[in-house]
């Protein structure tokens, strides 16, 4: 899902975004299995069709136009350039010394409880919330109390935070004008939606670690190609029948990022989804509902009631040629 399209809904009063570490996937539509269980498809977006698409080698005249496009906003050297020289011009140059520094002047700027106002109305008119729905949401910050932005849009808050560590970083010259830079930036707009980021990017280097949450982790690209590297040699020193016990997850490595990641995020090795293999007979069952649910997946869309609540959601991958991988998640009584 675009970030826009969250961002959008929270300042049209459609509720706090979570921010827990969870993707935002786009729901294309709701369905009944047979025996009345619903849930919820989630469809290929236009981009993940276009990368499959590219990776089989066809390329349609709208995907050259499109590509011509990238190449034109990612290497117009003037762009950045001339932004800095817009910011600097009227508001002259900053003078911060570090990422520090700059992270403490733009979060005390932000959250002036003076600023609140002018940000929230200047956050509605530029990801174009029409002014009745401005009007009611800043009608609702009024009788909510006025509460800092960040407690009551935390995701609109989060990029006028990305936003503007950008916009000072250039002005006071910490960030450069690199080209893609502004391209760069879309994938903190993210962040808040995974619980690992990994990037060997500077401009991510230096913001990441400004806008990480305390149960999030950043890693270095090179340090996971590494941890990874070194998961491989280990692996390839162990006899097969040791290889075959981690098909699946990682050695018991204390040293190892990946392996604590999984003792963190999956309980393992202690689980109890990691000491016993699925029965003939449980397999057999989840089977059969996947197929239950890719048969759903196929009809009308249905409406949810007041008070119902989906059990499934199914969502298609494409791997590659005539490969498809169909992701069943199912929530359980």
């Amino acid at each position: 899902m675009h970030f826009s399209k969250p961002l959008k809904g929270e300042l049209c009063g459609n509720g706090a975004v979570e921010m827990d570490g969870r993707p935002l996937v786009e729901i294309g539509k709701t369905v009944q299995t047979e025996d009345g269980a619903k849930g919820w498809v989630v469809q290929e977006t236009a981009e993940e069709k276009a990368i499959y698409n590219w990776r089989e080698g066809n390329f349609s005249q709208a995907d050259h136009d499109l590509s011509i496009l990238w190449r034109n906003t990612t290497t117009h050297e003037d762009l950045l350039v001339n932004l800095k020289k817009e910011l600097q011009d009227r508001g002259g140059k900053i003078k911060l010394s570090n990422f520090k520094e700059l992270d403490a002047f733009v979060t005390e700027s932000i959250d002036r409880p003076e600023n609140q106002k002018i940000l929230l109305h200047d956050l509605c008119r530029t990801s174009g919330v029409n002014l009745l729905r401005a009007f009611n949401t800043m009608q609702q910050w009024v009788r909510s109390g006025q509460p800092p932005l960040k407690y009551f849009v935390p995701y609109s808050y989060h990029v006028l935070r990305v936003n503007t560590l950008f916009h000072v970083g250039l002005q006071s010259g910490l960030i450069s004008t690199r080209p893609t830079n502004k391209v760069d930036l879309e994938y903190l707009y993210y962040f808040p939606f995974c619980n690992i980021f990994t990037s060997n990017d500077n401009l991510h280097l230096n913001l990441a670690p400004l806008l990480i949450r305390e149960d999030q982790y950043f890693i270095k690209g090179s340090e996971l190609k590494e941890d990874l590297k070194n998961i491989n040699k280990y692996l390839s020193e162990q006899s097969e029948e040791e290889k075959d016990r981690f098909k699946k997850s990682p050695p018991i490595l204390e040293s190892s990022f990946t392996f604590q990641r999984f003792k963190e995020f999956y309980n393992y090795p202690d689980g109890w989804q990691w000491k016993q293999g699925a029965s003939e007979k449980l397999t057999a069952e989840a089977l059969e509902m996947m197929k239950k649910f890719e048969k759903a997946a196929d009809g009308e869309d249905i409406k949810l009631k007041n008070g119902d609540e989906g059990t499934f959601l199914r969502e298609l991958h494409m791997l590659g040629k005539m490969t498809h991988v169909f992701v069943e998640v199912v929530r359980g009584s």
